[in-house]
């Protein structure tokens, strides 16, 4: 059992680094300016990295509760499934959206989404 709950959590980490990467593609083709794309595909990912950092984090001093954790991570999910459409990459975008659902439900089953991080 504790191989599986270190899996998903490793899994968890997984999707959450697609998740930055995948809006800093979307950031990377956001417009025909080479500079726009430039600053949008570093500002991008860092205000995905930065509302997690505060919000969602296991460690953020300002760490929600749930539902409202599980809500800000669904929405923040949500934009980098929507960052990878818009860019062109919409299976992507489905395979995103389906490990971080069923990740999201493995991880509530086995109580590692109301676990005490700081344990």
């Amino acid at each position: 059992m504790r191989a599986l709950k270190g899996a998903n959590l490793v899994l968890r980490f997984l999707v959450e680094l697609c998740g930055l990467a995948a809006v800093a593609y979307w950031g990377s083709r956001v417009s025909s300016s080479t500079a726009v794309n430039v600053v949008v595909a570093i500002a991008a990912p860092v205000a995905v990295a930065t509302v997690w950092g505060l919000w969602l984090a296991p460690k953020a001093h300002n760490r929600l509760d749930p539902p409202a954790r599980t809500l800000l991570e669904l929405a923040v999910l949500a934009v980098a499934v929507a960052a990878l459409v818009a860019a062109g990459q919409p299976l992507l975008g489905v395979i995103l959206a389906v490990v971080a659902v069923l990740n999201g439900l493995s991880l509530h089953r086995l109580r590692l989404d109301t676990a005490d991080p700081h344990l």
